[in-house]
């Protein structure tokens, strides 16, 4: 199994959007370190997951996909946290799923 996979098969509960909040909010939070600061290779397999998955989803997992990226953000800024990998996924989401960038409703 190749790491895209891998992550590609974590990531697949987010496309539920009645997945309990907290539970996606764990993943997204485990995700960004991955996926916003990790090492090359891993950086690229979980980011592509990741977009990939958002990708696949119906419009309401992507806007509770998206509400849970805004909340764990806000949480981060609130407690005076490092956000700069969170914020370097969001930035990655959003150039590489074009989809989100029209999201009425999250805006």
């Amino acid at each position: 199994m190749s790491s895209v996979d891998y992550f590609r098969a974590s990531f697949r509960p987010l496309q539920d959007a009645a997945w309990p909040v907290s539970q996606r909010e764990a993943i997204l939070e485990g995700s960004a370190s991955c996926a916003g600061a990790g090492g090359e290779a891993l950086l690229q397999s979980a980011r592509v997951a990741l977009a990939e998955i958002i990708h696949d989803s119906d419009g309401e997992a992507r806007l509770a996909l998206m509400n849970s990226l805004a909340a764990l953000l806000k949480r981060l800024i609130v407690a005076g946290s490092d956000s700069q990998s969170l914020l370097e996924l969001l930035g990655f989401l959003l150039d590489a799923v074009p989809s989100l960038q029209s999201m009425q409703e999250f805006r």
